[in-house]
């Protein structure tokens, strides 16, 4: 099969998975109507929970959809309405694409079903001219009849895949367009409210820019920085509640799950993980790269193995430029580029009762703060 061929059988069996995910929310008997109603339902539902995908959606965009979605209701919540517009252009131009593609294959089922006969007739033709061709007399003759029947018959299998499901490809891009709409109208409605909410408590200012004046030595962070950082870590933990209350300047999702977080107990220092961090943190510095593999290609478990603790779990967490490091531990709660919050919940994992931090100088943003987590380490025989 062509390559449109490709494109088409991909495109049906994304939306066939779509289309099994949905049928099986949905209790037997379902209309068309009550399918739609329960689809707009559980996206609605799925919105209100936040960062968290949407059940229904399967298609390849389905996903992207609901991180949309999510966003743009996360975006009210914290009053960014200029982002909201932003989300709401995209979800807004998502509808209307798929309101494109339900007209595209309405009109090409329609086109494939009065094209059937015709092309079924030119395959009919094509092969009977190939089957008068003695291969032995005209091979040449014989091969080129041969193809071009061939490239008739996958297109014949395009126009049937198109006449029998084109229809029903129609049905669920109208209602993907139709879930999508509705979605635009709830956050629309909620804007006003959002609007109210801000107003008669307005988020805090953003704190005022750093400076961290000229370079300095890597080790001036000093010798309590990593003391500092624990400390603040497991003030957090013991306390989370206290702790929220503590932070004037926290954003509203973070307050919400400090204030729903149930305290967990305190980490325990531990030499071999300061040692594991103290070595990223200074290569980091003397590099100027971020992120969690080392210069000569080492990452945090090996790190930590080679410091000589051996144990079953094990994370890192890197804050950079912050000032102080109840700064770089506000940063790693916020955890503004993780959607899924991966950094904080390293930080208030029950399982984690071990952690090492080191501070070092970072050429271009200031600090850097690496920190080191594991849960006990394994018992090695001798």
């Amino acid at each position: 099969m062509g390559p449109r061929g490709g494109v088409i059988r991909r495109v049906a069996t994304a939306a066939g998975l779509l289309a099994w995910v949905v049928w099986t929310l949905l209790p037997p008997g379902a209309t068309a109507a009550g399918y739609q109603r329960n689809r707009n339902a559980v996206f609605r539902e799925e919105i209100r929970v936040e960062r968290r995908a949407t059940v229904y959606v399967a298609s390849t965009d389905g996903s992207f959809w609901a991180r949309l979605a999510a966003d743009a209701d996360m975006a009210l919540k914290q009053c960014r309405f200029t982002d909201f517009e932003s989300k709401l252009r995209s979800l807004a131009d998502a509808a209307a694409f798929q309101h494109e593609m339900h007209d595209h294959y309405l009109r090409d089922g329609k086109a494939a079903k009065g094209k059937l006969e015709r092309q079924r007739q030119r395959v009919a033709d094509l092969e009977k001219a190939a089957r008068a061709i003695d291969p032995a007399k005209d091979p040449w003759g014989w091969s080129y009849a041969g193809e071009k029947a061939t490239i008739a018959q996958v297109g014949l299998e395009q126009l049937e895949f198109l006449a029998n499901e084109g229809e029903e490809m129609a049905r669920r891009s109208g209602q993907d367009g139709d879930t999508l709409d509705q979605v635009v109208v709830w956050l629309k409605d909620k804007r006003a409210a959002a609007e109210q909410e801000c107003a008669d408590n307005p988020p805090p200012p953003p704190p005022p820019p750093v400076d961290y004046g000229p370079p300095r030595d890597p080790n001036d962070p000093g010798d309590s920085c990593p003391a500092q950082v624990i400390e603040e870590i497991n003030r957090a933990r013991t306390n989370p509640d206290a702790y929220a209350d503590g932070w004037p300047r926290a954003d509203r999702e973070s307050l919400e799950f400090l204030h729903n977080q149930p305290p967990v107990p305190a980490l325990d220092p531990n030499m071999e993980l300061d040692q594991a961090a103290e070595r990223h943190a200074e290569d980091q510095s003397r590099t100027g790269f971020t992120g969690h593999v080392g210069s000569d290609g080492s990452k945090p478990m090996r790190r930590i193995q080679e410091a000589g603790l051996f144990s079953t779990m094990t994370a890192e967490v890197i804050s950079v430029g912050q000032r102080t490091p109840a700064d770089a531990i506000h940063q790693l709660i916020i955890d503004p580029d993780s959607p899924t919050k991966a950094h904080r919940a390293d930080l208030f994992n029950p399982n984690f009762t071990l952690v090492g931090a080191a501070c070092a100088r970072e050429p271009r943003y200031g600090f850097i703060v690496v920190i080191d987590l594991s849960n006990p380490p394994m018992k090695r025989e001798n």
